[in-house]
């Protein structure tokens, strides 16, 4: 119980981490606490409460008077590396606002600060922080599908795309290939501002629109991406996305619907059971959903024999091509 307890202070440690730069910081070297706390502005007897709490979490370590990262810290915290997931620390969690009314929300109150109301804010920080790893899962996806390197011109569509990450994982294995990227206005200058930064603007179209309600070219494209996207729509907006996305699909073409699935009893994994939570505190209808739910999306949209994909845990891809008649 004290675990649960102290969940709480876990999280809020590490965020003021983030926050002060804290991580940052220790990438230079082992620092004291009087280094630390000149170097955070801080106070000095404070920044020595928190590195316990730290070392609690196991993303510190001391020595000697002496603080360094584990190696942990190394690779998740410090900004500006491959795998930085700081930023998402602060907004994987939702509007924070939310979780101290979980339980009216549970009665049926709709979440006091909704990420479908706030005008596009809190999307456009959540779809950065998102970024990096996605892009890791899009890149193991695409050699686990035998896609990287293949010398065929593909056309991509990324429907609810975010920051792009699918996108420029799929375009960077397959160097000939083209994309249209789909979200809302709010959202699309973000993916825009990640693919010209690497490089891949003039390969992408760029389509705004909510991915239920804009015009498709039928049957047009070689691969759909879904990445974590249909947990926010509940299970009929799920099921229309998928077909929507089958139904741009030439015969033969490729789907990919990643997410979070819990396992039908429902009794893990944690990670995505928690995600469901994260979801009902801060949508007004997303959760996640099993794995045999999400075959059935894919089975009703006349995909057969889908592949069951764990290209980066805890991500779980779903994979199979729209026959060709």
């Amino acid at each position: 119980m004290w675990e649960v307890i102290q969940g709480l202070g876990t999280y809020w440690s590490v965020a003021a981490a983030v926050e002060l730069g804290l991580f940052e910081r220790l990438a230079q070297g082992p620092a004291t606490t009087a280094e630390l706390a000149g170097g955070c502005g801080a106070v000095e007897n404070r920044m020595s409460t928190l590195l316990g709490g730290l070392v609690a979490a196991g993303l510190v370590t001391t020595a000697g008077g002496l603080y360094e990262l584990t190696e942990e810290a190394r690779t998740f915290l410090v900004p500006g590396l491959p795998g930085y997931m700081g930023t998402l620390v602060l907004k994987a969690p939702g509007p924070h606002e939310n979780w101290p009314v979980l339980a009216d929300t549970v009665r049926g109150r709709p979440p006091p600060h909704g990420v479908e109301t706030d005008g596009g804010s809190f999307h456009r920080e959540l779809v950065s922080a998102t970024f990096a790893t996605q892009y890791r899962t899009g890149l193991r996806t695409a050699d686990a599908l035998r896609l990287t390197g293949s010398p065929a011109p593909l056309r991509i569509l990324d429907l609810g795309s975010g920051a792009a990450p699918w996108t420029v994982a799929l375009l960077e294995a397959l160097p000939q290939s083209v994309a249209v990227v789909n979200d809302l206005p709010e959202v699309i200058g973000v993916a825009e501002e990640h693919l010209a930064r690497r490089g891949l603007r003039q390969r992408v179209e760029l389509l705004e629109g909510d991915y239920l309600g804009v015009a498709l070219e039928s049957d047009a494209f070689d691969v759909s991406v879904l990445a974590h996207v249909c947990r926010a729509e509940g299970t009929e907006g799920a099921e229309r996305l998928v077909a929507k996305a089958v139904g741009a699909l030439r015969p033969g073409g490729l789907l990919i619907v990643a997410d979070y699935f819990v396992d039908d009893g429902r009794l893990g994994p944690p990670h995505a059971l928690l995600l469901g939570v994260t979801m009902m505190a801060s949508t007004r209808q997303g959760t996640t959903f099993t794995l045999s739910e999400g075959l059935g999306w894919l089975t009703a949209a006349g995909i057969a024999s889908p592949e069951v994909l764990m290209p980066l845990p805890p991500t779980t891809v779903l994979a199979g091509r729209k026959p060709i008649p």
